[in-house]
């Protein structure tokens, strides 16, 4: 099962000043999705840069078919989905949010 982690920092007027996306069981590793990081840095966290993040990190991992666990295809969606809503939390929490 993939699973993703994001922790965000936002400065003073909204902006991400700090983003660590982790991903796992999608590779033969663990792996920080530093093109995803990127994309977030700099920019107030809106549905179009949140989009893009998502669409960062599935192309960052390296999944393999599964007959178990799913096909590469269906895990690089499934971290797009998870991205999207790691993302969305990190930002309620990092405005104050529960």
């Amino acid at each position: 099962m993939a699973a993703v982690a994001v922790q965000i920092s936002l400065d003073s007027s909204g902006v991400c000043s700090y983003a660590g996306i982790g991903l796992t069981a999608v590779g033969n590793t663990n792996l920080r999705a530093k093109k995803a990081e990127q994309t977030i840095l700099g920019k107030t966290l809106d549905d179009k840069v949140i989009e893009e993040a998502a669409q960062a990190a599935s192309e960052e991992c390296k999944p393999v078919d599964d007959p178990l666990r799913g096909s590469a295809e269906y895990k690089r969606a499934m971290v797009k989905v998870l991205t999207k809503r790691a993302l969305k939390r990190a930002l309620e929490r990092a405005k104050g949010g529960v």
